[in-house]
């Protein structure tokens, strides 16, 4: 494979007698934002899930950074935001408190909280538990979580805006 920053090749997943995904062949450059269209039971999340090495596949390869999911997941997951689907967050907690849990999670100096919460407008709210946010405000902070470290990649996957 080559220099794309995601690269798959005849990626199939079989669930039983169900072909979720059938040979898909995928080439994203770096730089470029690429949006994944269609229909329900497409093979969406579940392509998506094998990209983030959350499922694997039946056959086929998945790159990310010019490196196999296969053996390399954890350290290719260090360089990836995502957020699929819904974000979790402990409501009882504030913004602050809960991308605190991420910043020690990922190893990041404290100011990376900041960073981010200034980027998508929750500063003034960083110490206002989460489950006093409008449905806008958390998906800010789900975008916030994915943004910490500042990743190479970012995945964001079933999210209505």
């Amino acid at each position: 494979m080559s220099n794309y920053i995601v690269e798959t090749k005849d990626l199939i997943k079989s669930f039983k007698n169900f072909k979720a995904v059938n040979g898909i062949d995928l080439k994203v450059k770096e730089g470029t934002i690429y949006g994944f269209l269609g229909p329900n039971g497409a093979g969406k999340s579940t392509t998506i899930r094998m990209l983030l090495g959350l499922i694997k596949a039946t056959s086929g390869e998945v790159m990310v950074f010019g490196k196999n999911i296969k053996g390399k997941r954890e350290e290719i997951l260090r360089d990836i935001g995502a957020l699929v689907e819904t974000p979790s967050y402990y409501e009882h907690l504030t913004s602050y408190e809960n991308l605190e849990i991420t910043r020690v999670v990922l190893k990041l100096n404290k100011t990376e909280i900041d960073r981010v919460l200034a980027l998508v407008g929750l500063s003034e709210v960083r110490n206002k538990k989460v489950k006093e946010f409008s449905l806008g405000m958390k998906q800010r902070l789900g975008i916030a979580q994915a943004l910490m470290g500042n990743p190479k990649l970012i995945i964001i996957f079933g999210f209505k805006f």
